[in-house]
């Protein structure tokens, strides 16, 4: 399901600049090493602790292959 997601997903900065990854909410951000968090997306449900690494591992790989 959140592959399509992170799929879709354009992301305005490179590897370097991101620092972590964090739910808040109801949303998936991506911190940045500026301060600032990106809002990724909306989350449809609660996740598990594995389904957040997942997407972590997902946008992490979107990130390299950029």
């Amino acid at each position: 399901m959140y592959q399509d997601i992170v799929d879709n997903l354009v992301l305005p900065f490179g590897v370097d600049k991101v620092q972590g990854f964090l739910t808040e909410g109801n949303a998936f951000y991506i911190d940045l090493k500026t301060g600032e968090k990106f809002k990724a997306f909306e989350l449809t449900e609660d996740l598990r602790r594995s389904e957040f690494e997942s997407i972590c591992k997902m946008i992490a790989d979107k990130l390299f292959s950029a």
